[in-house]
């Protein structure tokens, strides 16, 4: 790209029924093992020969009692204490391009960057993401902590001038007085802004016909660059948010201010701030370690700044994969661009653990199609993952939690435990945030194909029981 002049919450009501329920397990039938909710899962319920459930049959009426008892109302007699939880909170750890050439514009006619305020002004007021916490950063940041956009000089501190003037010769400098200019020249010419791209500043139309294309004609400038900026390749300078984190819908008028005071300029340092980003999502897990949070990179180019290796770029989102933070990539692209950029982001977002990039065609509606992307993100990265919260009584045995879902229709299924999540597979299943064998569980985690099956059916129901042994496969 060019860049300067050189380039439902799906519906899903959690209901956790948790429990000191020792009383309600303690029949016959479940044979002669430990019913104490603080005792060893290993050791509970081992006389009976424990609660083998077949996902494919009856539901809770369908236990199997290894040691020859019979039914008695399976897991619905064991769950007699009941508490209300509700999904873990989704956070979302936003980069988003402000390059140069995000004034390019679209088949719309609409600037990249009118485009990307306006899909996430409209996702941001969604009721939808109503609960998402949100924090935002830009990139390029600019050495120095110059600002990315001036009016005048002396918001430019050291990295000025603010470029807004030229001079009236052939050469057509940036000045500030006619001593800047050449003999016999004055710093006379008020610049403007080519219609295709912003950034470019010019005198005249034909300032705007270039090496790198056709940008149209020479506005009025709305705003303009400081001459000595240049861009940052600092990993600190974006692992900060512009935009702390906060709960929407009350965040929506600081990420809407935030944009609206914002200017593309600079070029396109992808793994800083990609690594910078990054930071922000670890730093925002460990303050809120409750919460699941996801990192979302928006970028119109490719790497121009800073370590351009495709590879080590997509090793940033590995190892943020490691840490439990997959990254979400979106692409604003030109048609003809796709086949370059695509690949390329696709081995940011593979190595961040969500597959493929999803890639915003510019000669179609950027806007909607922009908007889109970010509502299935939303939707993808809800958590499937929900507080196991302590009993009313006594403490969790996590030898005897169960998960059922209870589709609109009344069907229900049982989820199988595993063990953890790389023993997830297509059957589906559930698995804790830690092993109780050598930690303390806090959350029940659905594995990917079950946690597909219950954002499928929007009026859908978790239940967490306690109180009966684990379920396994048949």
């Amino acid at each position: 790209m060019a860049e300067r002049s050189e380039k439902g919450k799906v519906a899903v009501v959690a209901m956790l029924l948790a429990g000191g329920v020792a009383a309600s397990c303690g029949s016959s039938e479940e044979g002669s093992g430990s019913t104490d909710p603080g005792g060893d899962p290993s050791t509970a319920d081992s006389g009976g020969g424990g609660n083998v459930i077949d996902p494919g049959g009856g539901g809770f009426n369908s236990r199997r009692d290894g040691g020859g008892g019979g039914d008695s109302g399976g897991f619905n007699a064991c769950a007699a204490d009941s508490q209300r939880g509700k999904p873990v909170p989704l956070s979302m750890a936003m980069m988003l391009d402000s390059s140069g050439s995000m004034w390019l514009r679209t088949q719309s006619g609409e600037f990249k960057w009118e485009v990307l305020k306006k899909a996430l002004g409209s996702f941001i007021n969604d009721p939808k993401s109503s609960g998402i916490g949100i924090g935002l950063q830009y990139f390029p940041r600019f050495q120095n902590n110059m600002p990315n956009r001036c009016t005048e000089s002396a918001q430019c501190g050291s990295a000025g001038p603010c470029v807004l003037k030229a001079c009236n010769d052939a050469r057509g400098d940036h000045c500030t007085a006619d001593t800047d200019c050449a003999q016999g020249a004055t710093c006379s010419i008020t610049l403007g802004q080519c219609h295709e791209e912003g950034e470019f500043k010019c005198r005249t139309d034909a300032d705007c016909k270039t090496s790198y294309g056709d940008y149209g004609t020479c506005d009025p400038m709305i705003a303009s660059y400081c001459a000595g900026g240049q861009d940052s390749c600092n990993i600190p300078d974006y692992s900060q948010p512009e935009i702390a984190f906060a709960e929407l819908p009350g965040a929506a008028g600081a990420v809407t201010d935030s944009l609206a005071t914002h200017f593309p300029n600079g070029y396109t340092p992808t793994s800083a701030a990609l690594k910078g980003l990054e930071n922000m999502a670890q730093a925002q897990m460990q303050a809120h370690p409750e919460h699941k949070v996801v990192g979302v990179f928006v970028t119109d180019g490719l790497p121009t700044k800073c370590d351009q290796s495709m590879p080590n770029i997509a090793s940033i989102a590995a190892g943020a994969l490691e840490a439990g933070i997959k990254t979400y990539v979106i692409g604003v692209f030109a048609q003809s661009e796709e086949p370059q950029a695509k690949p390329n982001l696709d081995l940011i977002a593979n190595a961040g653990g969500t597959g493929t990039a999803f890639i915003v065609n510019t000669d179609q509606n950027a806007s909607l199609e922009l908007l889109k992307a970010l509502s299935a993100i939303r939707g993808n990265a809800l958590p499937c993952e929900f507080a196991l919260p302590l009993p009313s009584t006594g403490v969790p045995d996590y030898g005897k939690v169960n998960v059922q879902f209870t589709g609109g229709g009344g069907d229900q299924r049982l989820f199988p435990y595993v063990a953890n999540e790389a023993a997830c597979d297509a059957a589906g299943g559930w698995h804790y945030d830690v092993d109780p064998a050598g930690g303390t569980p806090a959350k029940v985690q659905l594995c990917p194909t079950s946690c597909d099956s219950i954002k499928a059916d929007a009026a859908g129901t978790i239940d967490i029981l306690q109180g009966c042994k684990d379920a396994v496969v048949k």
